[in-house]
């Protein structure tokens, strides 16, 4: 098993990711909310640097070895809640054994740092997310996906909290167009799953707020046949708790432009997807 870093980055590139690295520290801008514990210094309570605990969870991952116990609760429950019956989340880990990754793309939000890079696995090769944040015993991950689909071009935004926004909706789009719905209804908003596919008596009683196979079929028909994204338009909205994103999909040659919005939950400061729609 195999983590490397790719040397081949452009000097605009470098600067870039030395500009993210070099964030103020004390940035209040979250991906996933409050409880990942911890320091925003560079070195976590265990003593790596969160490159050092991203490359060793990578390569444990792809030697099968990757514990439950290095995910957030966050994410764990995220994993959770796709299945019926739930998911087991180390039988997701077990999903990546014998990939290797390469990493080219670095960048810190508030406490998180997200890597994004290529992964090659037995059967396919992919591009993958992973996001890490400090507790008191070093890192935990907090996101983890691998998908065929990807954007391109996309620049980490200087303003925390639109960096933050704009990492939950690659998330949303990458899994969306790569097929993995559970995750993609992970990152939906309750209230909008909700309104979008309201739960049946058998839904709640298998402890849905919404109605998973409905909303399967709607993700399905806006995953469509894209292959690819972009970003044109990138706002935070007033009070810095809503985002603004225009996508362009890309299929058969073409751009279809589609608004994506997310917002940060004021319970857990979580940001979520809350509106997808084609323009």
């Amino acid at each position: 098993m195999r983590v490397s870093t790719d040397r081949r980055l452009t000097g605009v590139l470098t600067a870039a990711l030395l500009a993210l690295v070099g964030c103020d520290s004390k940035s209040k801008g979250t991906v996933g909310g409050s409880g990942s514990g911890g320091t925003t210094a560079g070195l976590a309570a265990g003593g790596q640097t969160a490159r050092e605990f991203a490359e060793s969870f990578l390569k444990d991952l792809g030697d099968g070895k990757a514990k439950e116990s290095l995910l957030t609760l966050r994410f764990e429950g995220k994993v959770r809640r796709g299945g019926k019956p739930e998911a087991d989340p180390q039988e997701y880990l077990s999903k990546f054994k014998g990939a290797t990754f390469v990493i080219p793309e670095e960048g810190k939000i508030g406490d998180a740092v997200r890597f994004h890079g290529r992964a090659k696995l037995p059967d396919k090769s992919a591009s993958f997310s992973l996001r890490v944040v400090p507790n008191s015993n070093g890192y935990k991950v907090d996101w983890l996906h691998v998908s065929d689909r990807q954007g391109s071009e996309i620049k980490t935004p200087a303003d925390p909290d639109l960096a933050a926004a704009q990492d939950v909706v690659r998330n949303f789009l990458d899994v969306l167009l790569g097929g993995d719905l559970r995750l993609a209804r992970s990152l939906m908003a309750p209230a909008w799953r909700a309104r979008l596919s309201p739960p049946a008596p058998s839904d709640v009683r298998d402890g849905y707020d919404y109605g998973p196979g409905f909303l399967d079929g709607k993700l399905r028909s806006w995953r469509g046949e894209y292959l690819a994204y972009t970003f044109t338009t990138e706002e935070l909205g007033p009070n810095k708790d809503t985002a603004t994103f225009v996508a362009q999909l890309q299929a058969g040659g073409q751009n279809v432009p589609h608004t994506v919005k997310a917002a940060k939950d004021p319970t857990t400061g979580e940001w979520l997807i809350t509106e997808f729609d084609k323009q």
